[in-house]
């Protein structure tokens, strides 16, 4: 009899132990995934908090959104291509909520040639051909440090193709510890804002 006692006591206790070590491991795993998670929120609040965008802009008098086919045209190199790239997404899809028919060109990096009467490198006519607004995003003040950007400033130029006359300039100063990729959503969206406030394109209805 006090031999069974003794075995149903171990296996009490041995039960015990394994729901012990349990209960153990999962508040190991719980402590474990909150302080990932801490951490994980931390970075991205430590990155957002380190990077800036500021936009400026100037705009023609006698504006009235006639505009309805932007075109975008921004240039980039072997730094920039994956941020532009996604900056392209961004902008389109700000874009859409405008009444403005939005197309967005990115230009690829390529060799220059030494030669005369090449001052200026034209688009395909079948890119340039209906747009009533071109838009250039020229990158400026670009500083580089271990092959990540850490700072620059878009200088956007629009200009109406029929009198090639500048009707709206801004400067988008960028910077951002972490390299632009973070800012991408940030910049298309202040852009948006800055052109729906300067009378330049409206928004749908």
């Amino acid at each position: 009899m006090d031999n069974k006692l003794n075995k149903n006591n171990k296996r009490q206790k041995s039960y015990k132990n394994i729901h012990s070590f349990e209960n153990n491991s999962n508040r190991v795993a719980k402590t474990n995934y909150f302080l990932i998670f801490g951490l994980l929120m931390g970075f991205i609040l430590m990155v957002f908090a380190s990077c800036h965008v500021i936009i400026n802009s100037v705009v023609a008098k006698d504006i009235s959104s006639k505009y309805k086919d932007l075109l975008i045209i921004i240039p980039y190199n072997n730094y920039s291509d994956r941020f532009v790239k996604r900056l392209k997404n961004e902008l389109l899809n700000n874009f859409s909520k405008s009444n403005v028919n939005t197309y967005v060109y990115i230009l690829a990096p390529q060799i220059e040639e030494l030669k005369l009467n090449d001052s200026k490198r034209m688009l395909p006519d079948s890119i340039m051909n209906g747009k009533d607004l071109i838009m250039y995003m020229i990158p400026e003040n670009t500083y580089i440090l271990n092959g990540v950007i850490k700072s620059f400033t878009y200088k956007v130029v629009g200009v109406d193709p029929k009198d090639t006359m500048e009707i709206w300039k801004s400067f988008i100063d960028i910077d951002c510890q972490f390299g632009p990729s973070p800012l991408a959503k940030k910049i298309a969206a202040e852009l948006f804002n800055q052109l729906i406030q300067d009378n330049v394109i409206k928004e749908k209805n």
